[in-house]
C-alpha cells in the first residue's frame, strides 16, 4: 500500500464512490434498491452492482485513493456523466528527477502500446504531464444500458505529477462517454493537477472541496 499522502482540489458535482469496506456498503445499496417497486430502473441497478463492485475493487486494489461519478451540464444543456479516478505510486523510494520520472513513463506506454496525446510541461514551476486520447472500450452485458455486450467510445483525459523528489506520482484519470464534451473537462483536469501537494500541511492550499488522500 502507498504510504505518501496527497492533498488535491475535488471539483463540485462529484460524489464518491466506496473504495474501502466495498462489498458491505454495496450490500446495503443493493438491500436499498431491492425494497424499490419492481421496474426496469430496479432491474437495471441490481444487474449494475456486481460490475460496480468488481471496478471498485479493482481500484482499491491499484490503491486508488478516490474515485467520483459525476453529472453536469454541457453548454448545450444535455447532462454529461464522467468519472475521476486519482492514484498515487510509489516509485520505490529512489529519488531522481521527476522530469525523467515522466519520460520514464512515456517510454514505458510506448514500448506496450499504451497509445496516448500526451504533452509535458511546467506548470508553477512544477513538472507535470496531461495526456489526452479516444478509446473504444467493451460495454458491461446489462439490459437497458447503451451498447450493452458491444463497445463503445470513451473520452479519456490525464494528469501525471510527480513529487519534488521523484519518489511518488499523484494520477487523476477523468473519463466520459459523451466523446463530444470531453475536452470541456481539459481546464478542470489542470486545475486540479494544479492543487496537489505531496504530503499537505497547514501551509498547502486549503479549498473548501480539497481532500486529504
Amino acid at each position: 500500500m502507498n504510504e505518501t499522502s496527497v492533498q488535491i482540489w475535488i471539483p463540485d458535482g462529484y460524489m464518491a464512490m466506496p473504495l474501502q469496506d466495498i462489498d458491505q456498503r454495496m450490500a446495503v445499496v443493493q438491500d436499498l434498491i431491492g425494497e424499490q417497486p419492481e421496474s426496469d430502473l430496479k432491474s437495471t441497478a441490481m444487474e449494475f452492482i456486481p460490475a460496480a463492485t468488481a471496478l471498485f475493487a479493482g481500484l482499491a486494489e491499484r490503491d486508488a485513493r478516490y474515485c467520483g461519478v459525476g453529472r453536469h451540464l454541457s453548454s448545450s444543456g444535455s447532462v454529461v456523466t464522467s468519472c475521476i479516478t486519482v492514484c498515487v505510486y510509489e516509485t520505490g523510494g529512489e529519488q531522481t528527477n521527476p522530469r525523467v520520472r515522466l519520460m520514464d513513463l512515456v517510454d514505458s506506454r510506448n514500448k506496450y502500446g499504451d497509445v496516448w496525446d500526451s504533452e509535458p510541461m511546467d506548470v508553477d514551476g512544477r513538472p507535470m504531464m496531461f495526456s489526452e486520447r479516444t478509446v473504444t472500450l467493451p460495454v458491461p452485458d446489462i439490459s437497458g444500458v447503451p451498447h450493452a455486450g458491444g463497445t463503445a467510445e470513451t473520452y479519456q483525459l490525464e494528469a501525471v505529477v510527480p513529487s519534488s523528489d521523484g519518489t511518488s506520482i499523484a494520477s487523476i484519470e477523468f473519463s466520459t462517454a459523451f466523446v463530444d464534451h470531453g475536452p470541456d473537462f481539459q481546464k478542470m483536469i489542470f486545475d486540479m493537477a494544479r492543487s496537489i501537494e505531496f504530503e499537505p500541511s497547514s501551509r498547502a492550499e486549503n479549498r473548501p472541496s480539497s481532500l486529504n488522500l
